[in-house]
C-alpha cells in the first residue's frame, strides 16, 4: 500500500511540474517581461508605428490618470532608432507614464511601459492593447 501511495504522489508531482514547466515556456510567447515597475515587451511592428501610436495614445487622452484626466506630454525624445516619451497628470506630479522604445529590427520594436515610480503592470498592459489598436486604425 504505501508502494502505491508513493507512485501515486510520484505521477501527481510529475504532472504538476509539467503544468508548471509549460507555463513558463508559453507564457512568455510574446518576449514580455517585468523589470523595475517597467513591463517591456517586443511588438512585431515597425518602430516609426509604434513611436506614432504611441503619442497618439497620450494626445487623445487614450491613456489618463487616476482622476481619469489627460496626461500632459512634456517628454519627447526621439532618433531614428530609439525614442523616450513621457506624459504627467496635470492634477499630480507623481502620476506619470514614461515609455521607452528601441528599434531592434525593421518590422520589430521593443517598447517598455511605466506608471509612477512603481510600475502599473495592468495600465501598462492596457496601453500596450491602446498602441495596438492604433496601428490597425492607421493601416486601414
Amino acid at each position: 500500500m504505501k508502494t502505491l501511495r508513493l507512485k501515486t504522489n510520484i505521477l501527481i508531482l510529475i504532472a504538476i511540474l509539467i503544468v508548471v514547466s509549460g507555463c513558463t515556456m508559453f507564457g512568455n510567447s510574446n518576449d514580455t517581461e517585468y523589470k523595475g515597475g517597467f513591463l517591456m515587451v517586443t511588438l512585431h511592428e515597425k518602430f516609426e508605428e509604434v513611436y506614432s501610436a504611441t503619442i497618439e495614445a497620450i494626445n487623445k487622452g487614450q491613456t489618463y490618470d487616476e482622476n481619469n484626466s489627460a496626461y500632459d506630454l512634456r517628454i519627447n525624445e526621439k532618433t531614428d532608432s530609439k525614442a523616450v516619451v513621457g506624459a504627467i497628470s496635470e492634477n499630480n506630479p507623481s502620476d506619470f507614464v514614461e515609455v521607452v522604445m528601441a528599434k531592434t529590427s525593421d518590422d520589430t520594436t521593443r517598447i517598455s511601459i511605466k506608471y509612477g515610480k512603481q510600475g502599473d503592470t495592468i495600465r501598462s498592459s492596457a496601453l500596450i492593447d491602446i498602441i495596438k489598436a492604433n496601428i490597425r486604425e492607421s493601416k486601414h
